[in-house]
């Protein structure tokens, strides 16, 4: 397992973060928003719920928290 702490901004890098299973994901507010707040249907929103219902967590990061 990778935990590296880094915020995710775009789809790219969640798609190659999920691929390594990390403890902890931080989405940017508005990806966040858009896949687990939305009633957007897609697959990457699915992943990620599947991530969260078999442990994983997902932290919410405000936009202007830029590290």
């Amino acid at each position: 397992m990778n935990d590296k702490k880094s915020i995710i901004y775009n789809i790219h890098d969640l798609i190659e973060i999920l691929k390594t299973n990390p403890k902890k994901i931080l989405l940017c507010e508005s990806l966040f928003d858009w896949l687990l707040c939305s009633n957007w249907n897609c697959v990457l929103s699915d992943k990620l719920k599947f991530y969260i219902k078999n442990g994983g967590t997902v932290e919410k990061i405000e936009e202007g928290n830029k590290q």
